[in-house]
């Protein structure tokens, strides 16, 4: 097995988290995933320095890589989401459920015989009056993390799901670039 593939094979793992919370169908399964990427992130990391060890030329070319890692908002927080979510009982992620707010409508009342809400969103309503409905999806908030020292990393800004695929781009980015220069 080739010296990258073990690292092709963790981008992979955080590959498919990624493509895993893009159809979880549950804000526990989003946040399950989640954890999975972090892990599987940090992972391409430590086997690229695994699989290097002894290689002369190895130090000097991850030096960028080492200090954008902890200069850059979006790394330096993903590093330390997944230290505080392997090394410590804090929360990293907030979840907020669902709801579905349902109340009178222009005619400023109703009277509700059935209410029937479809998978794909439709509301069939019968009654007398008027209804409005107000749907609030169920959300993951990142939180900021503290590293053992006590430093705060605050979140990136976006979702969830944009923070995992910038991480994942900056790590595909790495990998191709080792592969290129080691291969």
């Amino acid at each position: 097995m080739g010296i990258c593939t073990r690292v092709r094979e963790e981008l992979t793992h955080a590959q498919d988290a990624v493509s895993a919370m893009t159809a979880s169908q549950t804000i526990d399964e989003l946040e399950c995933y989640w954890k999975e990427f972090l892990h599987a992130l940090e992972r391409v990391w430590s086997k690229a320095q695994s699989s290097h060890k002894g290689n002369v030329h190895w130090d000097g070319w991850k030096g960028a890589y080492v200090t954008e890692r902890k200069q850059n908002q979006m790394l330096a927080y993903l590093r330390h989401a997944r230290n505080a979510e392997e090394h410590t009982i804090a929360d990293i992620t907030e979840k907020t459920p669902g709801s579905v707010t349902i109340q009178a409508g222009p005619t400023g009342s109703a009277v509700v015989r059935s209410f029937t809400v479809s998978r794909n969103g439709t509301v069939e309503f019968q009654g007398l009056g008027s209804i409005e409905t107000t749907f609030s999806p169920g959300r993951v908030e990142l939180l900021d993390v503290v590293d053992r020292n006590g430093a705060t990393y605050p979140p990136p800004s976006g979702s969830i799901l944009d923070v995992a695929r910038a991480g994942l781009h900056y790590y595909a980015d790495f990998v191709d670039a080792m592969e290129r220069r080691f291969s």
